[in-house]
């Protein structure tokens, strides 16, 4: 846990589920990389793993994204943890066509 969290502040090397960045370059799927968009998941994290995925692309949130994610997170309190993920699906073809 020191390791990931290291690894999300400005300057740390990000720890990529314990992966070398020899063991990254191999995987040779697509991709979609999202930055985060505050402190506790900087941007620096998802440009790093970026630069190691050979077939990934480089999504950077955005104020929207923020407010949506937020929004569901709220609701899935209130609602129960399955909303979450419904909502997730629900939403992410809505949120790949507001970034393409």
């Amino acid at each position: 846990m020191k390791a990931w969290a290291r690894s999300l502040m400005a300057g740390g090397r990000p720890h990529f589920a314990g992966l070398s960045d020899d063991q990254l370059a191999t995987l040779n799927i697509p991709a979609l990389v999202f930055s985060g968009l505050d402190a506790i998941h900087p941007r620096h994290t998802a440009e790093a793993l970026y630069a190691r995925l050979p077939k990934s692309e480089l999504v950077i949130t955005t104020e929207y994204y923020a407010e949506t994610l937020d929004q569901m997170i709220r609701e899935s309190e209130e609602k129960g943890g399955g909303y979450f993920d419904a909502a997730l699906s629900g939403r992410i073809d809505e949120f790949v066509r507001s970034i393409v």
